[in-house]
């Protein structure tokens, strides 16, 4: 890679901080545009965060998808630390959104959760497409998540997924083989098991070989969070979470919590990997078909109120006002007799 141009872009604010990299926030003198850019915090980073952090750039580049922000460059600094620019996302994280909810500060609850329900279908097709490239996430979770501030669908953060294809020419799928240590928080855990406890499928907690069906899984804990209005699992969870089965349906811990998504929930988060949906793209068409269902028992609980009001204003059949008009209507209606039927003969 080329020695990277710093004249080109002006660094400003820190935008976001991980374990290993941090986003910045800098102009484009060329083009005149705020672009973001990704870079490893250490000064002398080891061969295998390099090598993490360069798998990430090129994955993420070779995505070419609306919900995936694209890569515009990728580069070394003067120092020698690679960095790569991206896009500049506007929005907010579905993170966010979700604690106004659980803390009662968000103004429209159920408008936000729809929000939020539409913003997840998307989510499932843009990792569907991402398993179509033989890519997997392995940290799919609400802070990953961003919704733009005009409709935008974003997935963040593949820095620790992995590709079945020769975009990396890494260690195949799940090759970490570790057992989790002590309790982690809700960030990335980095070094022992690759994720978020709190969002791993039980075969990627074990440290076995994952695949898509665990994205599937990770999806199936954000979409219980978006119903339930709780995690289904705890920030500290280990490996002797699992001998305990989970209740992952939202019904049982909200009240008003749609119960039709009971069992898409159930599903997507069900232990056997084989019970689970067969694709990101078959758990999204399923709150799609949710989604389609709601808005029609909305449109005819509203068309029912509109008769009904129509009703209200209808004269009652047999009063004064009907009486009239059925009169009127036999005048009008009634043939008039023939003059020569009232000569007397």
């Amino acid at each position: 890679m080329a020695a990277f141009d710093v004249s080109r872009y002006e660094l400003r604010a820190v935008l976001a901080q991980g374990g290993m990299g941090e986003v910045v926030l800098a102009l484009d003198a060329h083009l005149e545009r705020e672009v973001a850019v990704k870079r490893i915090r250490a000064e002398r980073p080891s061969a295998d965060e390099l090598a993490r952090f360069l798998r990430e750039a090129r994955i993420q580049a070779s995505l070419e998808h609306p919900a995936v922000v694209p890569v515009h460059d990728i580069a070394v600094d003067r120092t020698g630390r690679p960095l790569f620019v991206m896009k500049r996302l506007a929005g907010t994280e579905m993170k966010v959104l979700l604690d106004r909810l659980r803390d009662g500060t968000d103004p429209d609850p159920a408008g936000t959760r729809r929000r939020l329900l539409h913003a997840f279908v998307d989510v499932c097709m843009a990792v569907e497409f991402a398993h179509s490239r033989g890519v997997v996430h392995r940290d799919l979770k609400p802070a990953n998540i961003m919704l733009g501030d005009y409709g935008e669908v974003y997935v963040l953060d593949w820095g620790i997924s992995r590709s079945t294809g020769s975009v990396d020419g890494t260690a195949p799928l799940g090759s970490e083989l570790a057992t989790p240590a002590a309790p982690a928080s809700d960030a990335t855990r980095d070094g022992v098991v690759l994720g978020t406890p709190a969002y791993m499928a039980p075969e990627q907690l074990l440290g076995e070989s994952v695949g898509p069906a665990a994205d599937t899984y990770a999806l199936g804990c954000v979409l219980f969070e978006i119903a339930a209005g709780v995690q289904l699992h705890r920030v500290d969870r280990s490996l002797a979470d699992l001998v305990h089965p989970t209740d992952s349906s939202p019904s049982t811990r909200r009240a008003d919590a749609p119960p039709e998504l009971d069992a898409i929930c159930e599903r997507a988060t069900a232990r056997d990997v084989a019970a689970r949906f067969m694709s990101a793209r078959g758990l999204g068409g399923a709150v799609q078909a949710y989604l389609d269902g709601d808005r029609d028992l909305a449109a005819r609980n509203e068309l029912g109120m509109l008769h009904l009001a129509a009703g209200a204003r209808r004269p009652a059949p047999g009063g004064w006002r009907g009486r009239s008009a059925r009169r009127d209507a036999c005048r009008r209606t009634r043939p008039r007799p023939r003059s020569h039927d009232h000569r007397r003969r």
